[in-house]
């Protein structure tokens, strides 16, 4: 398993939506047959409990080239800040986006337009166009940044550390939450953009060595 930048085995992202009324659930880590994802953006994916196919993840695509590359384009604890720290969690780095400091995320703050929802509907850990959903095609209206810290066990591996809510168009609200989720070190992979070095092909090497590396 995987440390965080706090030193605990979980990573502090994403923070996930509950997209269809039953709270927000989770899948485990499973290998190599599961969802892999580069979270800490080191070129390495890797095996990580994940959030389920009915809910979504709250993404922005940082650099508009159409996928979720890594964890700094989810809301974590690998979201870098204006200050060049990173965020101690999910709702710390989405609170940078409140300008006008109301502590409510919606169409009033300039980056409301820019995030996305990423439904992994195949939970392979890699975004398609067709996962990523704006939040007005959600009939999502806002997002709130006041959360409480619940640390509730949501099996898998994984935990629901911080939740909070969110508000739709027809002024119901759901639930959102940052989540710590599990990881696996032993099952991982290079990234696309990683097999040029040393002209390094993707199993080569030692799943062992792997996780050495996924630092």
């Amino acid at each position: 398993m995987d440390r965080n930048r706090s030193g605990q085995y979980h990573i502090y992202d994403p923070l996930a939506l509950d997209l269809d009324g039953d709270g927000i659930e989770t899948v485990a880590a499973k290998g190599f047959s599961g969802s892999l994802f580069d979270h800490n953006g080191n070129g390495i994916r890797t095996a990580t409990g994940w959030v389920s196919a009915d809910d979504g993840l709250l993404v922005r695509d940082l650099n508009g080239n159409g996928i979720i590359d890594n964890g700094a384009e989810l809301f974590g604890d690998n979201t870098k800040l204006a200050d060049g720290s990173f965020a101690k969690h999910g709702y710390a780095a989405l609170a940078e986006l409140d300008s006008n400091g109301d502590n409510i995320i919606n169409a009033a703050d300039a980056a409301f337009q820019s995030l996305r929802v990423w439904q992994d509907l195949n939970q392979d850990g890699i975004s398609q166009t067709n996962e990523l959903r704006t939040l007005e095609e959600l009939g999502i209206q806002s997002l709130d940044l006041a959360y409480k810290d619940v640390n509730k066990n949501l099996g898998n591996g994984n935990t629901l550390a911080q939740q909070g809510s969110y508000t739709k168009t027809d002024g119901t609200t759901a639930k959102m939450g940052d989540l710590l989720l599990a990881a696996d070190n032993l099952h991982s992979r290079f990234t696309n953009k990683m097999l040029s070095i040393s002209h390094v092909r993707e199993n080569t090497i030692s799943p062992f060595v792997l996780g050495c590396l996924n630092k």
